[in-house]
């Protein structure tokens, strides 16, 4: 590694440090305004590491895609040490089903009831309600939206948080 990538490197990990202190500083007066500032910094930690980038035709410019909620999720999964991250609450996601599921609610709520309030995985989750799925479009929303889903994304509703 070239001594001006290492110095680069040096610089952002004593920015980070930097941001920590202060983090320390803002939770003497206002804890709830300090866990939200982590929250920020842990979402643009992950932006950050998990981005995935789309090169254009011609390769003039690269177009970053991501989704910021899985980015924040992954940070939590991949470093917090904590298991949980990376499950979600099924009776939990009832809350956020939108119209494409209003013919097959009531099927949808009785399997996600059946797995219970506790946080699952969530491969366990799809596999319950695969078999409820009336088109692509509800198979295609649980597949893209389970992940926004999960434990850190969703303490309002979790009953176990």
């Amino acid at each position: 590694m070239d001594q001006s990538r290492l110095v680069l490197i040096n610089k952002y990990f004593a920015h980070l440090d930097q941001k920590i202190q202060t983090l320390t500083e803002i939770s003497n007066v206002s804890e709830e305004e300090s866990l939200t500032l982590a929250c920020c910094y842990i979402e643009a930690l992950g932006v950050r590491q998990y981005q995935e980038v789309e090169f254009t035709n011609p390769p003039r410019k690269a177009i970053p895609y991501f989704s910021k909620a899985v980015a924040f999720t992954e940070v939590l999964e991949n470093y917090s040490g904590y298991e949980f991250w990376d499950k979600i609450n099924p009776i939990g996601l009832l809350d956020f089903m939108p119209k494409i599921f209003n013919n097959n609610f009531q099927d949808y709520m009785i399997a996600l009831t059946e797995i219970g309030g506790e946080v699952r995985e969530t491969q366990v989750v799809l596999n319950r309600v695969k078999d409820i799925h009336d088109n692509n479009k509800q198979s295609e929303w649980f597949e893209r939206n389970t992940h926004k889903r999960k434990s850190s994304e969703y303490c309002l509703f979790k009953s176990s948080v």
